[in-house]
């Protein structure tokens, strides 16, 4: 494969990507070289890492490309070496467009279509190697195969989501064998047509939690299975309606997420595993819902952005659970308005995201757990749109974003997690950053971490080079310590029946607003 390097220079497009230290290293003295490769020389692009199904695996990250022979296959960098793993589907120019990975044991699970009649897109394992590439069953004979999804290890197991035919979109397991390939259960029972589809399939503990639909008595509401048993945890909406669970976040000993009770609207849920430890959080704007997302542990709470209507000065701003029975107002960036924080990433003692204060346009803010305060106005003029936020990754010591100086051209920046102001890292050669209208998905974005170093799709629009991918040593990386086995300090680890008996004792409301803290 090209490869060439670069150095700092012309700002970049809109695309915001976020990434965080799990340690804190010396500061660093030089500005990351980004190194830019090719994997289909030319000007129609491999379209490497232009997914969000990437994934690090041993010393390599996997992902999707096309070489403009073998159509969009398997591949694997580690970033001075290159290579495609398997050319799955023979069939020139057509590929198996593999996707939704997870990694068990020595081997990395996917889905993939081998482009045979006789299989369609089935579940795959790959140990690295070509002769170690294999599907793992044919659960579906013909095509268009099970279309293995919302793949999640627990146990020894991969668990996934696919279609036998004659039962619909069910749920799955495999240990790595074709033996040991078996439907979990039948949620919705009835036949080929009748699908419980479950997704967001979430580890957590010792089970996996997921949101399902039964198709009658409870509608989509929440799971959780260990393989031996698979059981709704509490029907949130009651009866047919369902409540929809999603944004599954684990913090200390329960999980948060989202769901609609048909009377509260959309608003923050906990469950720890059981119906009765199973309940809403705060009620933050009545029967319309607060439509809670972007849910990030930091500072012993759990912040989001959320929508008040009916607060002092309503708008979607920053909101915090400090515990799991109670919610607050943490930050009113736009007192006139919507703030709209979106993409939280927490870094060393700071919480960033990017928001609208009604003056500045849409920045790059950052919250240090009393109050919020802006980082840099990357445009004066307008919006610099440090946006995607939520591709955010752990490295080193630094956060990188692509923002927009000047409302056209933008610029990948960066900065250290006690550095106040951001500093640019972006090519020399301007042909490789374009607008974000002019050439979508061209600046970096889908960033992905394998040890030290930062990957992400790059390009242009196809005048020279395509859609390719680049990457950056980070020069603060440091190997993460392990994290604490326990959480007992936080109020997050504490069980909800104890905190029940607190909350009546001082006579707690569900609902917290700022300056009513618990």
């Amino acid at each position: 494969m090209n490869r060439r390097s670069m150095h700092s220079g012309r700002p970049l497009a809109a695309a915001l990507a976020l990434l965080l230290a799990a340690a804190v290293p010396a500061r660093a003295t030089t500005t990351p070289t980004i190194h830019f490769v090719e994997i289909n020389p030319g000007s129609d692009g491999s379209f490497a890492i232009d997914q969000s199904d990437t994934i690090a695996f041993g010393d390599w990250l996997y992902f999707a490309a096309d070489d403009g022979t073998h159509g969009s296959e398997l591949w694997r960098t580690d970033g001075d070496t290159t290579q495609m793993v398997k050319d799955i589907n023979p069939t020139a120019g057509q590929g198996s467009s593999v996707s939704d990975f997870a990694a068990m044991g020595g081997y990395l699970y996917f889905s993939a279509s081998n482009g045979n009649t006789a299989n369609g897109r089935e579940l795959w394992r790959t140990d690295g190697t070509g002769a170690g590439t294999t599907m793992v069953k044919d659960i579906r004979v013909g095509t268009p195969g099970s279309n293995v999804t919302e793949l999640e290890t627990l146990g020894g197991y991969v668990y996934f989501r696919a279609n036998d035919g004659s039962i619909g979109e069910e749920l799955w397991r495999t240990d790595g064998t074709a033996a040991g390939t078996t439907l979990v259960m039948d949620i919705r029972p009835g036949g080929a047509i009748s699908h419980s589809q479950p997704v967001y399939l979430t580890r957590f503990g010792d089970w996996i939690y997921f949101s399902a639909d039964d198709g009658g008595s409870a509608g989509r509401e929440l799971w959780r299975t260990n393989g031996a048993t698979t059981e709704p945890v509490k029907d949130i909406n009651p009866g047919a309606p369902s409540s929809s669970p999603q944004y599954f976040t684990p913090i200390g000993i329960f999980l948060a997420f989202v769901a609609n009770d048909g009377t509260n609207g959309s608003e923050l849920w906990v469950t720890d595993g059981t119906e009765s430890g199973t309940h809403m959080v705060g009620d933050l704007n009545g029967s319309a819902g607060s439509f809670p997302n972007d849910l990030t542990a930091f500072d012993g709470a759990l912040y989001f952005s959320a929508l008040d209507s009916t607060g002092a000065n309503p708008g979607r701003e920053l909101f915090r659970s400090p515990n799991p029975t109670s919610v607050e107002l943490a930050s009113d960036i736009n007192p006139s308005g919507n703030s709209s924080p979106q993409g939280l990433v927490a870094l060393g003692d700071r919480l960033f995201f990017q928001a609208d204060d009604g003056t500045n346009g849409n920045e790059l803010w950052s919250f240090d757990g009393t109050s919020s305060s802006l980082v840099a106005d990357i445009n004066p003029s307008d919006s610099s749109d440090p946006f995607y936020v939520s591709w955010g990754k752990v490295i080193g010591d630094a956060l990188y974003f692509v923002a927009s100086s000047d409302g056209s051209l933008g610029s990948l920046y960066r900065i250290e997690a006690t550095a106040s102001t951001p500093e640019v890292v972006a090519p020399t050669d301007p042909t490789l950053w374009f607008t974000w209208n002019s050439c979508n998905n061209c600046g970096p974005t889908y960033l992905s971490v394998l040890g030290g170093r930062l990957f992400f799709s790059i390009g242009d629009d196809g005048s020279v080079y395509g859609q390719e991918f680049g990457y950056l040593d980070e020069p603060t990386y440091v190997a993460p310590e392990l994290p604490p086995t326990s959480r007992e300090s936080s109020p997050w680890g504490v069980a909800l029946v104890l905190f029940a008996a607190l909350t009546a004792a001082a006579g707690v409301r569900l609902l917290a607003r700022e300056g009513e803290r618990p």
